[in-house]
């Protein structure tokens, strides 16, 4: 007779031995990382004030809001892990306004953004100064900041006293190329005479936010 074959627990005896489990302090985590959850939300109607909720671990690493303005630069503040607010931008334009964390043991990088417009005026994209006073004209200078073409409007006034009425007006349309600036000379002034130009820049869209029109008088 043959012997009887071995059992299959003596063979795996015999046999290579199974790799020993990992303690609980070094098993990989890395791939299954949960991502934290951001919540952000903007306080008031004006978007002033944006209150977030992070619910990530204390330690979070660089837990910060970005503000970050279309065609322009780009802002950042430390944030404490956990809940409260911050102040959203200032000034007229289109923003993205970001809360983010890096990545850190089992949990994942995490974001939350919000896009605010923000109307503005526009003169706030443009400049109007005088420039220097040639014989008995007067030049004016303007500039403009914007990305897109800027239309606007001079109106010369002469009148013979500062208190006078208006005796004659001139105008003359002009389109300024983006970030550009330019020098117009006034017609001549009668020797004595009072000079005041207005400027009439029209309403245009930049960067994805609206410019309202508006005037600036110099006298």
């Amino acid at each position: 007779m043959l012997p009887p074959a071995p059992s299959s627990s003596a063979s795996s005896a015999r046999g290579t031995q199974a790799a020993p489990a990992w303690p609980a302090s070094r098993r990989r985590t890395s791939s299954c990382r949960s991502p934290p959850t951001v919540h952000l939300t903007a306080t008031t109607s004006a978007a002033k004030v944006f209150a977030y909720d992070f619910s990530g671990p204390p330690e979070s690493p660089n837990l910060r809001a970005e503000l970050r303005r279309t065609g322009g630069a780009t802002t950042s503040r430390p944030l404490a892990p956990g809940n409260g607010t911050f102040p959203g931008p200032s000034g007229p334009g289109r923003f993205d306004v970001c809360v983010l964390s890096d990545a850190v043991g089992d949990y994942a990088a995490a974001s939350a953004c919000l896009t605010v417009t923000r109307p503005g005026l526009a003169s706030h994209l443009s400049r109007a100064a005088w420039k220097r006073r040639t014989g008995r004209a007067r030049t004016i200078r303007l500039s403009t900041t914007a990305t897109v073409a800027q239309p606007a409007r001079i109106t010369w006034r002469l009148r013979p006293c500062a208190r006078c009425a208006i005796t004659r007006s001139v105008k003359r349309s002009v389109v300024l190329k983006p970030g550009s600036r330019r020098a117009f000379t006034s017609p001549l002034v009668p020797r004595g005479w009072n000079l005041s130009v207005s400027v009439r820049w029209s309403a245009i869209v930049d960067g994805g936010a609206p410019y309202a029109a508006a005037t600036k008088v110099l006298r």
